[in-house]
């Protein structure tokens, strides 16, 4: 008699925002009271690593049990927001390429076993998966592959964005000033074979030319989890960084040879020829697929500042020996809790079809940053609940939206 794991998703790679479900049934002998269900979380790919959870649970009518991962999973996974103490989009890493230093990819393993009321009997069978922090809708049905982010071949999206391929490419357009970061994942340690070694970037000039290249070498970690989980800084401003000189205008990077590599094409565009009388602002998110996206706001940012507070009346007066006095100048009520709000309308007069595409992605993002100029990367909200895009005549379009930094101003 032993408790086996009949249904699980496959040992591979998957975004933890979804239904994560373990079927479990005995092997044709007696139900038990119980079926014991053990999870397991783990730095190394190699490892099973410490126990988080251990939950009994009761037979159905079938005399099966049903369990979900992605509700523990998803308390315990964190998202790639820095390196070394500095926010991801500014890195510039001497190996270029680098990895972050959250538990942002982990490895997880559940183990069944069974309880008949006196004794426990563990780990007559186990699975286990790698996870990140992404989102899969419901309307996707269950386990929604996720193959597409697997850098196996030329045909693989394999870039960690929501931003759409078109042409069989991903292109994003930014300022001189503008960081980011896309992400990608070595799978080789995580259940999916891959020849992944490398990125190749090539930088072109104004002519279209290619004026300058670099290859950039990539591990296969199978002693650290979140060493297989890779940003590649994009931004124009980190292009010296990775040996592109002052001429280069747009780069294109490809995961393994340029040839016939292991992803579809990215292309970063430098287009810094819009009339700016100000600063622009760059939002970052996390996306579904576990990266970073990004959009640019030109348009002026108003500040409105707010405060919230508590008064109370006191009273006043001075009782002295000889008479009660009251000073011309007492203040009778008095403030107690106050703190501020920084907010800005963010503005955009010409976005593409794309952009206004991925706008979808932000709202719904639990991690959101902005970045105004060439100031630091700053947590915010975005206080808009419903979006209205207006038109603005070939193909552009208009969007307006509010966003609230995510701290207190202290008063």
């Amino acid at each position: 008699m032993a408790t086996e794991i009949t249904s699980s998703p496959a040992e591979d790679l998957w975004p933890v925002g979804q239904y994560l479900v373990w079927t479990m049934d005995d092997d044709g002998g007696s139900t038990p009271d119980r079926f014991i269900v053990q999870v397991f979380r783990s730095t190394s790919p190699a490892s099973v690593g410490s126990e988080q959870a251990k939950l009994f649970l009761v037979p159905n009518a079938s005399d099966v049990a049903h369990f979900d991962l992605s509700k523990i999973a998803r308390g315990i996974l964190e998202f790639p927001l820095s390196k070394d103490g500095v926010a991801i989009h500014a890195v510039q890493d001497a190996g270029k390429v680098f990895n972050c230093d959250e538990l942002c990819l982990l490895k997880f393993t559940v183990r069944v076993g069974r309880y008949n009321g006196t004794t426990e009997t563990l780990n007559q069978d186990s699975s286990e998966v790698f996870l990140l922090n992404g989102t899969e809708q419901t309307s996707s049905g269950l386990l929604p592959s996720f193959a597409a982010y697997y850098p196996t071949s030329v045909t693989k999206k394999a870039w960690l964005t929501d931003l759409p391929l078109v042409d069989n490419k991903i292109t994003l357009e930014m300022g001189d000033e503008d960081e980011a970061v896309m992400m990608f994942v070595n799978t080789n340690s995580l259940g999916t074979s891959t020849s992944l070694d490398r990125v190749s970037v090539f930088g072109y000039n104004a002519a279209g030319s290619v004026a300058d290249s670099v290859t950039i070498t990539v591990a296969d970690a199978t002693t650290v989890t979140k060493n297989n989980l890779y940003a590649l800084p994009i931004g124009p401003a980190a292009w010296t960084h990775l040996g592109m000189g002052s001429d280069v205008v747009e780069i294109r990077c490809t995961l393994g040879n340029p040839g016939g590599g292991n992803s579809r094409q990215l292309i970063v565009k430098n287009n810094s020829c819009r009339p700016l009388k100000h600063e622009a602002t760059q939002l970052a998110w996390i996306n579904t697929r576990g990266g970073w996206d990004y959009l640019r706001f030109d348009g002026r940012a108003p500040l409105n500042v707010s405060t919230t507070s508590k008064e109370y009346r006191k009273n006043v007066g001075t009782y002295g020996e000889a008479a009660f006095t009251i000073a011309s100048n007492v203040q009778q009520y008095d403030t107690f809790g106050k703190v501020g709000k920084e907010a800005y309308t963010l503005t955009e007069q010409a976005f593409t079809a794309s952009q206004r595409d991925i706008l979808q992605y932000l709202m719904r993002s639990p991690v959101v940053q902005m970045r105004t100029g060439t100031g630091p990367w700053e947590p915010c909200l975005v206080r808009t609940n419903s979006l209205q895009i207006e038109p603005a005549g070939s193909q552009l379009y208009k969007v307006s939206l509010n966003v609230e930094l995510a701290r207190d101003i202290r008063c």
